[in-house]
């Protein structure tokens, strides 16, 4: 599995031109900006939708089980074992999963709950696509970092959200 993401993350790390480092960048910063902008636009546009509120409760969960996560499995950043890792900001805490990329699948998961046919939510995969990318890209996760997430965001949204749908029903 290490040499996987040694390989993997070598070749995302180092992808040339200026170019990917502003792209990168950018949805790094827009992340921030799309997370809470996402969340209002959920809660303004379904005030209705009973939904909203646990599917948003549901996101902050996993966020949190992340954050326990990176606490008991301890794994450095790629820039403490990859020589050649070009770092281009800084992290604190650990490595696995990359949270970032969970808030993104969540914020997917729980579009796909609520509206599975606008565009939206297909566009929001293609962001979340680009954020997991961006931190391998940055040098802040390995691609199993980042996979982790993906799977954490993604199905630990959609599984909290049923047991919260369920325990209010």
């Amino acid at each position: 599995m290490r040499e996987f993401d040694v390989a993997i993350f070598n070749f995302i790390n180092t992808l040339p031109g200026k170019g990917w480092m502003l792209f990168f960048l950018g949805i790094h910063y827009l992340n921030y900006i799309w997370m809470s902008g996402f969340s209002i636009f959920l809660i303004l546009q379904n005030k209705e939708n009973k939904l909203i509120l646990p599917a948003l409760i549901s996101a902050v969960i996993t966020y949190g089980i992340s954050t326990i996560l990176k606490l008991i499995i301890d794994r450095p950043r790629p820039v403490e074992s990859i020589v050649d890792a070009i770092v281009r900001r800084r992290y604190h805490l650990e490595s696995f999963p990359s949270s970032h990329t969970v808030v993104a699948f969540s914020l997917f998961a729980i579009l796909l709950i609520i509206h599975p046919d606008k565009w939206y939510t297909w566009a929001t995969l293609a962001f979340a696509i680009c954020v997991a990318l961006s931190r391998i890209y940055l040098g802040a996760h390995y691609p199993t970092d980042v996979i982790g997430g993906m799977l954490l965001g993604f199905f630990g949204t959609i599984l909290i959200f049923k047991i919260l749908v369920k325990f209010i029903n």
